[in-house]
């Protein structure tokens, strides 16, 4: 499983998360449930991870979220998983989930 991601924090080890490194055997993923969507991820990105996202996937930052969907069904994996919130373009607000925290809907508290 490897997470697209991933591979463009420069406050992480990102090398084994690049696209072209993946094994042949592998599910990629443009994030998980557990992360940010690929729009909120990008504008809370220090730009230095904006710009190496950009160059590495030859894209555009209006269009970033397919971008890294492109980068990952372009990749040598067997399963590339996008969630909906990036095919629909949409920002941190449709973050699925944020880890350590809980949200009660439909309560006043």
């Amino acid at each position: 499983m490897k997470i697209l991601q991933f591979a463009f924090d420069s406050a992480e080890e990102t090398e084994g998360f690049l696209q072209h490194c993946y094994p042949i055997n592998s599910v990629v993923y443009t994030g998980t449930h557990d992360n940010n969507t690929i729009v909120g991820w990008f504008n809370e990105a220090k730009p230095e991870d904006q710009n190496y996202a950009v160059e590495y996937l030859k894209g555009y930052i209006e269009n970033i979220a397919w971008d890294f969907i492109n980068g990952a069904w372009a990749s040598t994996f067997v399963i590339a998983m996008a969630s909906m919130q990036d095919l629909l373009n949409l920002d941190n607000r449709s973050r699925m989930n944020t880890p350590g925290t809980t949200l009660i809907t439909g309560s006043d508290e």
